[in-house]
């Protein structure tokens, strides 16, 4: 299965992609036209589902920006016919400087790591059947 893995900030959004088990990292889309850039890429490639970062706490509560990322998520759906899955998010930039840390990778984005170890974990989590 291929995913679109999208990490939903106020301004900027992280994407990451899975081909076939595989994850990359991808782009950075300013959150304005990221609606219109995600219908149009699902229409051009052969995407399964798109997988959405959803922002809990630690304490397993939803965060105060996750009812952006619902509303997104709600919008986003009614423009396109396959899964938009939510997946908790919960330490994944803490993993992802962690992993750099340890890489010594300096000028790389946090984020993008962040987005693929997130998509990384949803793929373990739900093998293709």
């Amino acid at each position: 299965m291929n995913f679109l893995a999208i990490d939903y900030g106020t301004k900027k959004t992280w994407l990451a992609y899975s081909i076939d088990g595989f994850v990359f990292p991808w782009k950075t889309v300013p959150t304005k036209l990221l609606k219109e850039y995600i219908i149009n890429y699902i229409a051009e490639k052969k995407i399964d589902s798109v997988i959405v970062w959803m922002p809990y706490n630690i304490d397993g509560t939803l965060s105060n920006h996750a009812n952006n990322v619902q509303l997104f998520m709600n919008n986003l759906s009614i423009n396109v016919n396959i899964p938009i899955i939510g997946h908790d998010e919960r330490c994944s930039t803490s993993e992802a400087d962690i992993w750099m840390d340890t890489n010594h990778i300096e000028e790389s984005s946090s984020d993008h790591i962040a987005a693929c170890i997130i998509l990384e974990d949803y793929i373990k989590e739900h093998p293709k059947k």
